[in-house]
């Protein structure tokens, strides 16, 4: 592609961005709004902790494992239905085909950014991706600095327990 026809294209892209009615920017600063909405109600939830998303000792799915699993089951229907308009080979089922196959590509990955934030912590994420065993990891390091087995939880954990029943004074 030679220069005069990548400035072309360049200018056909951009040409709607800037050059909206007034609906369009009002669209804009509506949508702005949104977003800005969604940040502040992250870094709330960096604050306070993922409780605010309804996860907590009684709950064991929160805001964000439910959109998860919401997200991939809305792959599956946009797979499907490709599926079944393919399998009949109706002459109108292309623009209905693109877009049910779009579906099922998005879907999983906006699905898959829940998990990341559902880890509650930006830093968590990294850790996670750099070596998925940490948590593991730590748990032995823990237990063999409190003296007990790096074989965590079995035997950290018995001799944890038996620490703390000898320390109520009941019997084992």
């Amino acid at each position: 592609m030679d220069a005069r026809t990548h400035e072309r294209y360049v200018e056909r892209a951009m040409w709607p961005i800037g050059r909206g009615d007034l609906k369009f920017w009002i669209s804009v600063a509506v949508l702005s709004g949104v977003v800005l909405a969604g940040v502040y109600a992250w870094v709330y939830q960096l604050q306070r902790g993922l409780w605010v998303t309804g996860l907590n000792q009684k709950v064991s799915w929160g805001f964000y494992i439910i959109n998860c699993v919401f997200f991939i089951g809305i792959s599956y229907g946009g797979a499907m239905t490709s599926a079944i308009l393919r399998l009949t080979n109706a002459k109108w089922r292309a623009p209905l085909t693109r877009l049910a196959e779009a579906l099922a590509v998005a879907a999983p990955l906006v699905g898959a950014v829940y998990p990341l934030i559902d880890l509650g912590r930006p830093a968590a994420a990294r850790c996670t991706a750099s070596s998925p065993s940490a948590g593991a990891a730590s748990a032995a390091r823990s237990a063999r600095s409190r003296g007990g087995s790096a074989s965590w939880p079995s035997s950290s954990f018995r001799s944890r327990s038996r620490s703390i029943r000898s320390s109520r004074g009941s019997s084992p």
